[in-house]
């Protein structure tokens, strides 16, 4: 694999490198946001090398969390889910979203405000006493089947 080039390498090397040079310039007490995806929590046979790349970036910033935390410095991942957005609507035509949505314990596809509400989060100082953690912003995709249970989560 030395010498080839490929997209999905880049999902490893580019937060590696980025964080590597970042460091000597982070201020203690400073904040490392990684991107990752559910698909490291999904068995999908058709996203292995991509979930492989995530799975990698989750471990390299628990690594860090550890090595830096005498440093203050906080690392975390953001994991989202199937996220539409104007970029990649194309990809959630009318029965994909649905399907999606149907999966999902919050019953809708994510929208991007939805996974930068929690960035944003995870970079403030009300998130000071997180670290090592992978956020699952996912709107609990695949936690389960949907079913109406009699009487539960309604009020009134």
């Amino acid at each position: 694999m030395c010498g080839t080039s490929s997209p999905r390498l880049h999902s490893i090397h580019a937060p590696y490198f980025i964080i590597q040079r970042a460091l000597p310039l982070l201020a203690d007490g400073g904040r490392i946001v990684s991107l990752s995806s559910a698909v490291t929590r999904i068995a999908n046979p058709a996203q292995t090398s991509f979930a492989m790349t995530k799975g990698a970036v989750e471990t390299m910033s628990r690594t860090l969390a550890l090595a830096l935390g005498d440093r203050g410095i906080t690392v975390n991942v953001v994991a989202p889910g199937a996220t539409m957005t104007e970029v990649n609507a194309s990809l959630f035509p009318p029965e994909t979203a649905a399907f999606l949505a149907g999966q999902a314990a919050l019953g809708r596809v994510g929208r991007a405000e939805d996974v930068a509400d929690v960035v944003a989060f995870i970079a403030s100082d009300d998130a000071r006493w997180v670290t090592g953690q992978v956020l699952d912003t996912s709107g609990g995709l695949h936690l389960g089947a949907r079913v109406a249970l009699a009487g539960v989560g309604r009020t009134g």
